[in-house]
């Protein structure tokens, strides 16, 4: 279990510092925002899920550690999207009541779960040092559309950008998001979000390293390779 702390929060930690980075080498810039704001996001689930394995107080745990980890959890994908949507530029406006909605909800879910009036995660130790979660069925259910929802949303975007030619000087770094959009979120959604889903709790801790860890190579790869 230490060894899990350690990575899932190194990687933590390592995510937080590179949003920082990029959000202080253009600090107007939208794309730099969002993918600060991302990686900030994506840290801090890193952080707060490994001290699943080192906090023994259960109630500690469930009043705070599982709603604080849900609550960077759930404004990773929104994240996502409104960089993809910003990224390189836009290329089309969608209506504000639409990217509204798109804010609005995910920042309900997170009040919702931060002040406990929804429980994503029941949590208990089976033994000594045996610790167990297991998700509320219908509540995660929802977290599960949503997060997938966004994440191909932003993909779609993604790929209406990268066929059109006024794109043509920015398809390297679409397709380095492309790619890792496909391989990042599906691993992290089977480890973090499906099987969960199936009761079972054993890598979820795997998901903020899988999604922390993409956000580490592409975001070198998008501000910093190609800038050279």
């Amino acid at each position: 279990m230490e060894i899990k702390f350690l990575i899932s929060f190194i990687i933590g930690i390592l995510n937080i510092f590179l949003g920082i980075v990029i959000y202080n080498k253009n600090r107007q810039s939208l794309n730099n925002i969002f993918y600060g704001l991302m990686c900030f996001a994506g840290g801090m689930w890193s952080i707060f899920m490994s001290f699943l394995w080192v906090v023994k107080d259960i109630s500690f745990i469930r009043s705070f550690i599982i709603p604080a980890t849900y609550m960077f959890a759930i404004p990773v994908p929104l994240f996502y999207l409104l960089f993809a949507y910003n990224f390189p530029l836009k290329s089309f406006i969608y209506p504000k009541s639409l990217l509204r909605l798109a804010v609005i909800f995910p920042t309900i879910f997170v009040i919702l779960v931060i002040t406990g009036i929804l429980r994503i995660e029941n949590a208990k130790f089976i033994e000594e040092d045996i610790f167990y979660t297991e998700v509320i069925f219908d509540i995660f259910l929802i977290f599960t559309i949503y997060f997938f929802g966004y994440v191909i949303w932003g993909l779609s975007i993604l790929l209406q950008k990268f066929k059109k030619d006024i794109f043509a000087t920015y398809k390297k770094p679409i397709i380095y998001l492309i790619i890792g959009t496909i391989t990042t979120f599906c691993l992290t959604g089977i480890v973090s979000i499906i099987v969960p889903l199936l009761h079972s709790s054993k890598y979820d801790w795997l998901g903020p390293v899988f999604t922390s860890s993409h956000f580490i190579v592409v975001g070198y790869f998008i501000f910093f390779e190609t800038r050279k």
